[in-house]
């Protein structure tokens, strides 16, 4: 994290607001497990109803976990700060496994910033699938200025049943399949759908995520042995019928070597992905209705299987750079299906320069009301632009 004038004079005032780690017996040496007095920091400010927990520079072992964080907490690693994952456990969770808040009323208003998270991954002990964060039925949550390494088979962040979340300018660098987990996303946007989505806690009334912002972050590998980039950059892979994650920006972030997709939006509406680099990866941009063939996606709430996908609306693909692309997928694609359609799609103002393995460039199927324009597309093996089963396109003003 950047310390600049302003920021440092900011938390020199509220120094009397708050909790360092190390008046509480964390040491920081690398050896001291000081994940019990880290814990004891945060459950002061929980006491105090909210406050500022400060983490001093040091590498502080975890090897007592998950953390547990509360409402209205600021917890903030100083320059120099590194937290080592000592543990196959996750880092840190949003309040605790038996509390029963739905909806959005858990455990928000809470800032997580600064540091290097390191879930040492490859490490002996530590391969089995866990999360860095992961935050459920919240509002208000930002985590910004994080560099997270080497985590194995879960996710960097989870934004499970989250309303106004924001990642900001964090790094995402390594990780490790546990076997079965090739499709993982570092930044996963997620609904309360049952514990096998979400194992922090309930209730599980499928509640999803909406005004979720990440910006300005980087998706690549660690170069630690062991470990690979992310799979994915920033996805979805669970959904339910009726729900939609709503409202999902993805502005100014860079995604190198993504094996698949650097971003995959599923079942998501109103989704903005503009000024990305995607540099090296399987895919660029996916937007993908629900699954028709995947039989714990399409039930509702109830249990109620429905044997159907649903409409997905309002998405702008734009000013984005694609290079380089390795055939995974095509560089942009919108698969709806029969009985759920991509509607109301702009794929503007794009540069793709590349794709191999006979991918296309551009590829719609089972949309409707699209607007392709103004995109550069050059050195593609597949079709340029490819549209299926769809209507109402407009596609002009490319440069093939």
């Amino acid at each position: 994290m950047q310390v600049t004038a302003g920021r440092l004079q900011y938390m020199l005032e509220r120094l009397s607001e708050s909790v360092t780690v190390t008046s509480h017996g964390a040491v920081g040496d690398g050896v001291t497990d000081d994940a019990p007095a880290i814990q004891a920091a945060l459950n002061t400010v929980k006491k105090l109803s909210g406050a500022w927990v400060i983490v001093p520079p040091g590498t502080y072992l975890l090897a007592s976990l998950p953390l547990r964080i509360y409402r209205n907490t600021r917890l903030t690693l100083l320059p120099g700060a590194r937290f080592v994952r000592g543990i196959a456990e996750t880092m840190l969770l949003n309040g605790d496994r038996d509390q029963g808040f739905g909806g959005y009323t858990g455990h928000g208003n809470i800032t997580i910033e600064g540091g290097v998270w390191d879930c040492q991954g490859a490490a002996p002990g530590l391969s089995a699938a866990a999360m860095c964060i992961s935050i459920g039925h919240a509002r208000d949550i930002t985590i910004r200025d994080l560099e997270i390494r080497d985590v194995a088979g879960y996710h960097a962040i989870e934004l499970n049943s989250t309303k106004r979340g924001t990642v900001d300018t964090c790094r995402f660098l390594g990780y490790v399949d546990t076997g079965e987990r090739d499709f993982s996303e570092a930044v996963q946007v997620d609904l309360a759908k049952s514990s096998g989505v979400f194992g922090g806690f309930g209730p599980y009334d499928h509640v999803a995520c909406e005004d979720i912002t990440i910006r300005t972050c980087y998706f690549g590998a660690s170069g630690t042995a062991g470990t690979t980039a992310w799979p994915r950059g920033i996805g979805s892979h669970s959904a339910t019928i009726t729900r939609w994650h709503r409202r999902i920006k993805i502005i100014g972030c860079t995604f190198e070597d993504i094996p698949q997709y650097g971003v995959s939006a599923y079942n998501w509406e109103d989704t903005t992905v503009t000024a990305c680099t995607f540099q090296g990866c399987g895919s660029g941009e996916r937007l993908r209705a629900v699954i028709l063939t995947d039989k714990e996606d399409t039930k509702t709430p109830d249990g109620t299987q429905t044997n159907a996908s649903q409409d997905m609306r309002d998405a702008a693909v734009t000013g984005n750079i694609f290079r380089g692309g390795t055939g995974y997928d095509d560089v942009i694609t919108a698969l709806g299906e029969t009985s759920g359609l991509i509607l109301n799609l702009a794929v503007t103002g794009n540069t793709l320069d590349g794709n191999a393995k006979g991918q296309n460039g551009i590829r719609v199927q089972r949309t409707s009301r699209a607007t392709i324009g103004l995109n550069v597309i050059t050195n593609i093996t597949g079709t340029g632009i490819s549209a299926g089963d769809s209507g109402n396109l407009t596609v002009t003003g490319n440069q093939l």
